[in-house]
């Protein structure tokens, strides 16, 4: 492993510049109405419902509208919510898969939750768009980080829960026994502390250095109640297609940045001609795709390699030594610099 990897940077994007699934619309439609306060016809129409503005192009692709809208939607939510609980737990009452859209009915039908899981890692994009997710196995444990990259403001812990609890109701299509999940926040409740139906008060926890939700790894093999390989092939298509019009630029780093993950979950590391090979396409073709999306691959084996570490350092006793070659590295010295060029700290120091 060469002494040097690049450090990735990470540019936080103003959540007005993404899009959002069509269906979030209808939920705040069907919220505020509930609670007695209509969506304004303007804000229907901005978001696609009801009949276009004549003339006025169309802000994001089919199925889809602008962050600037959904900023408007959620507030109009949140302005409806009720002081005595969690505003994250009175909106998710009215989540149900079908209000994630195709991703919410391509879980339903897949294998299993690892499956799922994947799945989330690879479509985020689609119906949480800003964040990122990533799977770490810890000794027995799953540990799903959720990352923003996206800048929402005073936005962002209600977000943040939102997206969480969604995954939780999404475990539930899991065959029973389903176990307890942990959830971990990064922020402080404002009022009312978010609860999640069929979880203990005491697997909420907040002011934590990342937000993830754990869970035993050995779910991960549990069967999905409505499993149904045709329509998981049908339902994959359509979602993959969808990825390709809202983020045609981050196609080939998603599908790179899975495989990495897989070959660190079964203990091999990475290279750019085997990649290749799992996607049908040739070493070189594969780069000039990373190059296109403005990445390439040794900076997304570097990064998923160097969070891996950063999980195990965090939530095991490991050794660094060891932590290191798992990660990829021959020695500690250079997995120290590498990690501290793209963390500002040293592994000792997130032991300490």
């Amino acid at each position: 492993m060469p002494a040097f990897w690049p450090v990735m940077m990470k540019i936080a994007t103003r959540f007005q510049d993404l899009v959002f699934p069509i269906q979030y619309a209808e939920l705040a439609k069907v919220f505020c109405e509930a609670a007695g306060r209509p969506v304004p016809e303007e804000l229907l129409r901005a978001a696609g419902l009801g009949a276009p503005t004549e003339g006025v192009p169309a802000a994001a692709p089919t199925g889809f509208f602008n962050g600037h809208t959904f900023e408007a939607l959620l507030r109009l939510m949140v302005q409806c919510c009720a002081a005595e609980c969690a505003a994250s737990e009175q909106i998710l009452a009215f989540v149900t898969p079908s209000t994630i859209g195709q991703l919410g009915l391509l879980a339903i039908v897949a294998k299993d939750v690892r499956e799922v899981v994947h799945y989330a890692l690879r479509f985020a994009q689609l119906v949480m768009p800003g964040y990122e997710l990533r799977l770490a196995l810890v000794d027995e444990q799953a540990h799903v980080s959720v990352i923003h990259n996206a800048d929402y403001g005073d936005l962002t812990p209600l977000m943040t829960e939102i997206a969480m609890g969604a995954m939780a109701k999404i475990a539930a299509m899991a065959a029973p026994p389903i176990p307890q999940f942990d959830y971990y926040f990064k922020h402080q409740p404002d009022g009312a502390p978010m609860q999640i139906p069929g979880t203990s008060d005491r697997c909420l926890h907040f002011a934590c250095k990342e937000n993830k939700i754990v869970f035993p790894a050995s779910f991960l093999s549990q069967p999905v109640l409505f499993a149904n390989q045709y329509t998981k092939g049908v339902m994959e298509g359509v979602v993959q297609q969808q990825l390709t019009d809202v983020a045609p630029k981050a196609v080939y780093t998603t599908k790179v940045k899975m495989a990495i993950i897989q070959d660190l979950q079964s203990g091999t590391h990475s290279d750019l001609v085997s990649l290749a090979s799992s996607l049908n396409i040739s070493a070189r073709t594969l780069a000039r795709r990373l190059s296109d999306e403005l990445t390439s691959f040794v900076i997304l084996n570097a990064e998923v390699r160097l969070d891996y570490a950063r999980t195990q350092l965090r939530n095991t006793d490991k050794s660094i030594l060891s932590i290191a070659r798992q990660a990829g590295f021959s020695d500690a010295g250079n997995f120290s610099h590498a990690f501290k060029r793209q963390y500002g700290v040293t592994p000792s120091d997130v032991r300490a």
